[in-house]
């Protein structure tokens, strides 16, 4: 799970040209399993330092001004695909998700 959830933050942290709700879907749901944090954030800093890149240079600003194409992609291709008992509001998974992203960047400031 921890793979996943790394994976999905870094198709969040921009390396994705068109927004994809699924990925904050995906990264609030993880959230709720048990995935260590600090695990995810140490192999998220990792896996871009492997591509030559510096979690640094994530742009949260740039990715928090594409919040309304997330939420468009969130209605239109992702939320009539949510079972009822699996739901979670947008907000929700939009905040998780930039949160954890925040602090992914906080990490590779070491």
């Amino acid at each position: 799970m921890n793979l996943s959830k790394r994976e999905k933050l870094r198709a969040l942290s921009g390396q994705r040209r068109y927004a994809i709700a699924r990925d904050l879907y995906d990264i609030r749901f993880l959230s709720d399993a048990s995935v260590r944090i600090a695990d995810v954030l140490g192999a998220f800093a990792k896996k871009w330092a492997v591509k030559v890149m510096d979690v640094r240079n994530i742009d949260l600003v740039t990715i928090e001004q594409r919040k309304s194409e997330y939420e468009t992609n969130w209605t239109n291709n992702l939320e009539y695909l949510i079972p009822d008992n699996l739901k979670v509001p947008f907000e929700d998974a939009w905040a998780v998700s930039i949160d954890l992203l925040g602090k992914a960047v906080g990490e590779g400031v070491s």
